[in-house]
């Protein structure tokens, strides 16, 4: 069983033996076609019937030779569904770049959308991100689409970032009004699909190996911040909240067989009344504007808690592929979309020249830069 948003349902896998006669099977449809009916008093999420592929049908792409036999058998589940939902709602099947921003293999379901509001000053991107209370650190607003609930991407972002940024839901800090959605002449946003991997982290510059199979694609919304919001919101600050609300755990006691430390708002009896009274579930606390300036983010990572920075540059992480932090505004259609300067490269690979002092006079074997010395000969081959 695995409990999520819509799209990564709680699965019960029902069997059906080999040479079953089609009554039989008619006639179990129909039975089981009555949980598709059932409403919930506490959950907004319906049961849902989907087959199960067979382990040889399932698309190359999902597939990984370094999966653990847990992660082989999960496999089939997760595409299977993948598959379906595509079926069903083809808005969510996207094209997708690769690691590498070359062209993708095929398409794939997006399994999570977020909102990067960007403001460009002086050619520099600045991206907004939001402090993650239980990680503690800055990353885009976003989470998992909800493929039967929103119609397409840009509404899944919209959602996300209702949730995590306008939880109160201030004029001001309504994406419409903080984002120029409505230029006239100008596309209003513009997508970046990536094929997303559980190791995406872990090797930068690298491709990764594994297939994320819960979250396969990822679509990161770019909108164009207006400038009234980015004057009123450029130091960041904290984010306005409700009276009563919940917040996650920060201890052990969620992955491990322990007694939850966290006192209110992030007690077990605070969590419980999410469900039982409807009380909202905040997952951001802090907002900034993060320097999308291109580079690997390794030398400035997210802010953490107890940091003090006035500028954090945008890093990879878990969420936020390396490809999108240093290839994406190397993209033509991105710079485009910015105003920025086309052929852009990135921060971490414009060529430097670095000279430093010799203590010795170079052999006469040396072989010389000719675009730093000219083509004269070499010292020690009959100059002085």
């Amino acid at each position: 069983p695995c409990t999520g948003p819509e799209w990564m349902p709680a699965c019960v896998e029902v069997k059906i033996p080999h040479g079953a006669a089609d009554q039989d099977l008619e006639d179990l449809l129909e039975l089981l076609g009555h949980l598709e009916r059932l409403e919930f008093e506490f959950a907004s999420g319906r049961v849902r019937l989907f087959p199960i592929l067979e382990e040889e049908q399932v698309p190359q792409a999902y597939r990984s030779s370094q999966d653990s036999d847990d992660r082989r058998a999960w496999g089939v589940v997760m595409p299977s569904w993948h598959l379906y939902v595509a079926e069903q709602r083809p808005r969510f099947d996207l094209r997708c770049l690769d690691y590498d921003l070359s062209d993708a293999p095929g398409t794939y379901l997006c399994g999570a959308a977020y909102a990067m509001l960007v403001h460009v000053e002086d050619g520099v991107p600045w991206v907004l991100a939001v402090k993650q209370n239980q990680k503690g650190i800055y990353e885009l607003p976003g989470g998992g689409v909800e493929g039967f609930v929103d119609d397409d991407v840009l509404q899944s972002a919209s959602r996300e970032w209702a949730e995590e940024v306008n939880p109160t839901n201030l004029e001001d800090f309504r994406l419409e009004n903080a984002a120029m959605l409505a230029e006239s002449g100008q596309a209003d946003h513009h997508v970046i699909a990536l094929k997303c991997y559980i190791d995406q982290d872990k090797w930068p510059g690298k491709k990764p190996t594994k297939p994320n199979r819960s979250r396969p694609c990822k679509a990161f919304v770019l909108m164009r911040a207006t400038k009234r919001f980015y004057e009123k919101t450029c130091d960041g600050g904290e984010i306005t909240l409700p009276d009563q609300y919940c917040l996650g755990c920060r201890c052990r006691a969620l992955h491990y067989a322990v007694t939850c430390e966290c006192g209110p708002p992030a007690d077990p009896e605070t969590r419980r009344r999410t469900v039982t009274e409807g009380l909202p579930y905040i997952e951001c606390t802090h907002f900034k504007w993060l320097r999308w300036d291109g580079g690997d983010g390794t030398s400035s990572a997210p802010l953490r808690d107890g940091e003090q920075s006035r500028i954090v540059h945008m890093s990879y992480s878990k969420t936020t592929p390396a490809a999108l932090v240093r290839g994406a505004l190397t993209l033509p259609e991105v710079q485009r979309f910015l105003g920025l300067p086309e052929n852009r490269r990135p921060s971490s690979e414009r060529r430097r020249l670095n000279l430093k002092p010799r203590s010795n006079a170079a052999a006469a074997s040396y072989e010389r830069d000719p675009r730093i010395f000219g083509t004269g000969r070499a010292r020690g081959e009959g100059q002085p």
